[in-house]
Protein backbone atom coordinates (compact mmCIF):
# COMPACT_ATOMS: atom_id res chain seq x y z
CA UNK A 1 0.00 0.00 0.00
CA UNK A 2 3.02 2.09 0.06
CA UNK A 3 3.48 1.72 -3.49
CA UNK A 4 4.18 5.04 -5.22
CA UNK A 5 3.19 5.04 -9.13
CA UNK A 6 3.39 7.77 -11.60
CA UNK A 7 2.14 8.17 -15.54
CA UNK A 8 4.13 6.71 -17.98
CA UNK A 9 6.62 8.84 -19.91
CA UNK A 10 4.70 7.67 -23.34
CA UNK A 11 1.13 9.25 -21.89
CA UNK A 12 -0.28 12.41 -22.71
CA UNK A 13 -3.67 12.96 -20.86
CA UNK A 14 -6.07 15.93 -21.38
CA UNK A 15 -9.61 16.86 -20.85
CA UNK A 16 -12.28 15.69 -23.00
CA UNK A 17 -16.25 16.56 -22.26
CA UNK A 18 -17.06 13.04 -21.27
CA UNK A 19 -13.86 13.47 -18.93
CA UNK A 20 -10.33 12.67 -19.36
CA UNK A 21 -8.42 11.15 -22.36
CA UNK A 22 -5.43 9.10 -22.26
CA UNK A 23 -3.18 8.42 -25.26
CA UNK A 24 -0.78 5.59 -25.04
CA UNK A 25 2.25 6.79 -27.31
CA UNK A 26 4.03 3.81 -27.98
CA UNK A 27 0.49 2.04 -28.95
CA UNK A 28 -1.58 4.79 -30.47
CA UNK A 29 -4.20 3.76 -27.99
CA UNK A 30 -6.33 6.11 -26.32
CA UNK A 31 -8.28 5.45 -23.57
CA UNK A 32 -11.06 7.51 -22.19
CA UNK A 33 -12.38 7.98 -18.16
CA UNK A 34 -15.54 8.95 -17.40
CA UNK A 35 -16.07 7.93 -13.91
CA UNK A 36 -15.36 10.96 -11.65
CA UNK A 37 -13.41 8.52 -8.96
CA UNK A 38 -11.56 7.15 -11.49
CA UNK A 39 -10.36 10.69 -13.06
CA UNK A 40 -9.72 11.48 -9.29
CA UNK A 41 -7.31 8.28 -8.83
CA UNK A 42 -5.76 9.21 -12.63
CA UNK A 43 -4.92 13.07 -10.96
CA UNK A 44 -3.84 11.54 -7.68
CA UNK A 45 -1.23 8.79 -9.36
CA UNK A 46 1.41 11.66 -9.16
CA UNK A 47 4.57 10.13 -8.56
CA UNK A 48 3.86 11.39 -4.76
CA UNK A 49 1.04 9.70 -3.66
CA UNK A 50 1.80 6.40 -2.42
CA UNK A 51 -1.71 4.06 -2.44
CA UNK A 52 -2.56 4.58 0.98
CA UNK A 53 -2.52 7.95 0.10
CA UNK A 54 -4.81 7.41 -2.94
CA UNK A 55 -7.42 6.01 -0.99
CA UNK A 56 -6.97 8.43 1.85
CA UNK A 57 -7.64 11.18 -0.56
CA UNK A 58 -10.88 9.14 -2.01
CA UNK A 59 -12.34 8.73 1.59
CA UNK A 60 -12.58 12.12 2.16
CA UNK A 61 -14.32 12.99 -0.94
CA UNK A 62 -16.53 9.77 -1.50
CA UNK A 63 -19.04 8.19 1.19
CA UNK A 64 -17.20 4.71 0.23
CA UNK A 65 -15.53 2.24 3.14
CA UNK A 66 -12.42 1.90 3.27
CA UNK A 67 -11.97 -1.85 2.32
CA UNK A 68 -13.78 -0.98 -0.97
CA UNK A 69 -11.69 1.87 -1.86
CA UNK A 70 -8.74 -0.46 -1.27
CA UNK A 71 -10.22 -3.45 -3.40
CA UNK A 72 -11.13 -0.79 -6.14
CA UNK A 73 -8.21 1.58 -6.62
CA UNK A 74 -5.83 -1.71 -6.48
CA UNK A 75 -8.44 -3.06 -9.86
CA UNK A 76 -8.18 0.04 -11.68
CA UNK A 77 -4.51 0.52 -10.86
CA UNK A 78 -3.30 -2.89 -11.71
CA UNK A 79 -5.78 -2.14 -15.34
CA UNK A 80 -3.71 1.13 -15.91
CA UNK A 81 -0.10 -1.21 -15.25
CA UNK A 82 -1.74 -3.88 -17.80
CA UNK A 83 -2.02 -1.42 -20.37
CA UNK A 84 1.40 0.65 -19.53
CA UNK A 85 -0.63 3.54 -18.65
CA UNK A 86 1.58 4.24 -15.24
CA UNK A 87 4.75 3.01 -13.70
CA UNK A 88 5.96 1.90 -10.43
CA UNK A 89 8.58 4.40 -8.73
Amino acid sequence: MNTVYFHSDDTISFPIVEGISIHALNEDAFYTLESTVAIDIWNLINGINSVQDIIHYLMRDYMIDELTLKDDVTKFIGILLENSLIQKK
